[in-house]
């Protein structure tokens, strides 16, 4: 099944699907096509659940938009969602 995380302060949408290793995510815009495909997280093993960590929990020194947990079947992996930055001038559109 899958399991769709919309998170509205950096309108990203992010699709994990049980049994699968891979959580994708998209950025989604007002304009034609509403939605782009970003990137993906590829794990080796697959999912039973993912849960997404409360804003409280992201690192903002580091430019990490969302955490999330992924509960695999004999642990628990931490994911990390950052946005690459070449300077570190501000981080004030993510924010």
């Amino acid at each position: 099944s899958l399991m769709p995380f919309y998170d509205p302060d950096v309108n990203m949408l992010y699709l994990a699907g049980k049994g699968d290793g891979n959580v994708r995510y998209y950025e989604i815009v007002g304009d034609e096509p509403y939605v782009h495909y970003v990137d993906q997280y590829s794990g080796k093993d697959p999912q039973r659940g993912v849960g997404m960590v409360p804003k409280r929990g992201v690192d903002t020194a580091e430019t990490e938009i969302a955490k999330f947990l992924r509960l695999c079947d004999k642990h628990i992996e931490p994911l990390s969602f950052k946005v690459p930055r070449k300077s570190e001038s501000g981080n004030d559109d993510l924010y």
